[in-house]
């Protein structure tokens, strides 16, 4: 190469970089996305719009990454107020401003005004609109718009999608429709259009017109087998959840079309879109073709719409509804508590400790062990005696000498035991079997609250592990819907409905036998609760969740290294070592046995004990035999009385037994090496289970984490060949892998999470820290804790 050609390729490589840093610093004079002006009308401020306004700003930026910028601008953010006059106000204000490149309107009125605006110099892209065909929004025989430049979403067959699955869930033959004021006030189609739909599916419909201020007053006269229930717009919170208070108070089923809201707010159950995700797609695509140039009048209106059925089980009681088994499967169940009994960790060890029957049942042991230990007690203190005897002879008898033939004695003994080793020892081991049954009662109540815990996590477990089956199958009941979708529009075989169909039906045996677990977990959970019959119970999910796991995990954060790991094993060992009541059960009996030891060579010792009595003769006939021959028979017998008193020490020596003392001792002795050994194997085991564990409560967290991180990865990817399967790139049985992935990351990461949880219980219950489980993190007790720790790791890393 010559010195002219390198110069003059330096030259070009020059202005290549100059053209590239011109290109970064002033990215509109190249590939810079074009800005577009987007203005919003929402009818006002309703709970529904924000998360599909935001569902459908999420996938516009998917849609037209580097392709424009999307600008939303504040000025052009305006809600009605659920007032007609200000909603034509707003209409007449965006439609007129050229700035705007697309508008998007929330709800029925603000979409039915933009509709009925000709000319429209921007185009609208509408959602919410109620039947667009039938209140003249559409061409009836083509479905296309009337307004040239405004389209929306809307599927001909929801209505007798709804009123089919109505009837599934509820035999009814009237009903009422309860529209808001300002919907049906303004759409006067309303009530004919849908009496016409009613007759049509074979029962009476009417329509209710009611607003927040005469509600109360209107639901007083219903008198239909099911209340269909509209979004009230304009009714605030408070004014919604109390018209279905109203109606559950009167005992009348109640459906709505407000989602999973509605439900939480007491409505018996819901039939709606509630894939906020899907929907906001499904416009996001309509808004990104009008971006592209496409005409919104050349964008079909027609889609696949997918209802979802949701229960509040609350209100399903209320009223006394019993809700198909079927649908336990694929619905949302919503159950604020209201029949459920609320209860914590801490409540169900309490409640388990005091009705637990094997622990009543050691406390009434107990109390014999103590009355054992006080009854020989009662050999320390001074026993006194009473005697009153009598005794009569044959007067008659003839005797050599004089004798008593009649005497009456009363008598009064004290006695002291001086100097006696053996009851010493004797008490002292009482107090040690004592002592050791106390021990034994602590194991017992460890045991007992180990097994509640860990019931518990169980039973959470079991409940996520129902919701994550709950939802995969919904979803494959979605994938079923898309594939008989693309079957019917020939762009798929009956081959790929029919294996999509086949994971349905497997996903519903697999939902069966989650909730056979959970059935199986929530018994446990009441039978060491000692319930006499099962309770619906509301568990402390929150404080198991995964960000609560995350905040538990912190503090270990700064502990990474291999040392470290070392350090907090050896910490936990000492800690086990410490707090062991087996160990320390272990060292009583060890105590124990040297104290049977010593008494057993007590019996070796002499025993001192000193005795007094004090007797006084009542009646004593004495017969005197001296004068005889001068006296008559009678006279011969003398009343004669005496008291007295005798005081004595005793001191006694076993000297011989047979050897039988030698080979007890020799026992005794035999027992402590035993004890012994038996107590430092049981230092080994200690040690080895507190590596075990830790190493598994290491293994489950790390197992927890990367979990967690694969879920959303499978989820993702998921998403990505949803779109593919459509655009026809990969076949079903990818599609199909991708959601068994999903399926396999939510059910792993659920189970390590517990998982992890139960190992901490485990190592818990080995340190004595069992109640770390159920307290805050910020407890005073768990902060002492983790400052031992600490301590202990940073002088030995130091």
């Amino acid at each position: 190469m010559t010195l002219l050609s390198r110069e003059r390729g330096c030259f070009w490589g020059r202005i290549l970089i100059l053209g590239l840093l011109t290109c970064w610093f002033v990215p509109f004079w190249c590939w810079a996305a074009t800005p577009v002006r987007i203005g919003v009308l929402q009818d006002g401020l309703f709970w529904e719009h924000e998360p599909i306004l935001e569902a459908v700003k999420k996938e516009l930026e998917v849609l037209t990454t580097d392709k424009y910028e999307l600008l939303f601008p504040a000025e052009r953010q305006i809600a009605g107020q659920f007032s007609l006059e200000k909603i034509h106000k707003a209409v007449e204000l965006l439609a007129q401003d050229t700035s705007l490149d697309l508008i998007i309107s929330l709800g029925p009125v603000s979409s039915q005004v933009f509709a009925q605006t000709i000319p429209l110099p921007v185009p609208v892209v509408a959602i919410n609109v109620f039947a667009p065909a039938a209140q003249g929004l559409l061409q009836p025989d083509s479905w296309k718009p009337i307004n040239e430049n405004w389209t929306t979403s809307y599927d001909p067959s929801i209505f007798s999608a709804f009123v089919e699955l109505s009837r599934s869930v509820l035999d009814f033959e009237n009903a009422t429709f309860l529209c808001s004021e300002f919907h049906c006030g303004t759409a006067t189609k309303i009530s004919q259009v849908l009496e016409t739909w009613g007759a049509q599916a074979g029962f009476s419909l009417k329509t209710m017109v009611i607003s927040p201020d005469n509600f109360s007053q209107q639901l007083s006269l219903l008198k239909s087998d099911l209340i269909f229930v509209d979004m009230l717009y304009g009714f605030s919170e408070f004014q919604v959840q109390q018209v279905f208070a109203d109606l559950t108070e009167r005992k009348l089923p109640s459906l709505t079309a407000q989602g999973i809201y509605g439900v939480e707010l007491g409505a018996l159950m819901s039939a709606a879109w509630t894939d906020y995700q899907a929907l906001g797609r499904t416009y996001a695509l309509k808004i990104n073709m009008i971006l592209d140039g496409i005409s919104p009048k050349d964008i079909p209106v027609l889609d696949d719409w997918k209802l979802d059925l949701s229960f509040n089980l609350d209100t399903a009681r209320s009223i006394g509804f019993d809700i198909p088994w079927r649908f336990y499967y694929e619905s949302h169940l919503v159950e604020q508590g209201k029949y459920r009994k609320s209860l914590t960790l801490q409540q169900a060890v309490e409640i388990g400790l005091q009705a637990n029957h094997q622990i009543l049942i050691d406390h009434a042991a107990r109390a014999q062990t103590t009355l054992q230990r006080k009854k020989g007690e009662s050999a320390l203190f001074p026993q006194v005696q009473t005697q009153l005897r009598h005794t009569r002879i044959n007067q008659e008898r003839a005797d050599l000498s004089p004798s008593p033939r009649a005497e009456t004695v009363f008598e009064l003994s004290i006695g002291q035991n001086i100097w006696n080793p053996e009851l010493k020892y004797i008490l002292e081991l009482a107090d040690k079997l004592e002592e050791i049954a106390t021990y034994q009662t602590q194991i017992l109540q460890e045991d007992l609250q180990e097994q509640i815990i860990l019931a518990y996590l169980d039973l959470l477990l079991r409940e996520e592990l129902v919701k994550v089956q709950r939802e995969h199958l919904r979803t494959y009941s979605r994938l079923k819907d898309i594939a008989e979708l693309r079957y019917n529009l020939q762009e798929t075989t009956k081959s790929d409905v029919l294996r999509v169909e086949i994971q349905y039906e497997n996903a519903h045996l697999e939902m069966t036998s989650a909730f056979e677990s959970r059935h199986q977990a929530k018994i446990h959970l009441n039978h060491l609760l000692n319930f006499p019959k099962e309770e619906l119970l509301s568990l402390d999910a929150m404080h198991f969740s995964r960000d609560n796991l995350e905040d538990n995990q912190r503090f270990l954060q700064k502990y990474y290294t291999n040392r470290h790991i070392r350090l907090i094993r050896d910490f936990l060992t000492e800690q086990m070592w410490q707090h062991s009541i087996a160990l320390q059960v272990a060292n009583s009996q060890l105590q124990q046995v040297r104290l049977q030891k010593a008494q057993i060579e007590s019996q070796f010792w002499p025993k001192f004990e000193a005795g007094a009595s004090w007797y006084s003769q009542l009646q004593d006939e004495h017969r005197d035999f001296v004068n005889t021959n001068s006296r008559n028979e009678e006279d011969i017998y003398e009343d004669q009385f005496q008291d007295g008193w005798n005081f004595q020490i005793t001191m006694s020596v076993p000297l011989y037994t047979g050897g039988l003392r030698f080979t007890e001792l020799e026992e005794a002795k035999a027992r402590i090496e035993e004890i012994v050994l038996t107590r430092e194997k049981l230092k080994s085991d200690l040690a080895a289970q507190a590596r075990t564990l830790q190493f598994t409560h290491f293994s489950n967290s790390n197992r927890a984490n990367n979990a967690e991180n694969l879920v959303e990865k499978a989820h993702e990817n998921f998403e990505l060949g949803k779109v593919a399967y459509l655009q026809g790139s990969i076949p079903i049985m990818d599609l199909m892998d991708l959601q068994s992935n999903v399926i396999l990351s939510e059910i792993n990461a659920t189970v390590a999470r517990f998982q992890t949880y139960q190992s901490l219980t485990k190592l818990l219950r080995l340190v004595g820290k069992l109640d770390f489980m159920y307290v805050s993190t910020e407890d005073a007790g768990v902060q002492a804790f983790l400052q031992k720790l600490d301590q202990y790791v940073t002088s030995r890393i130091q």
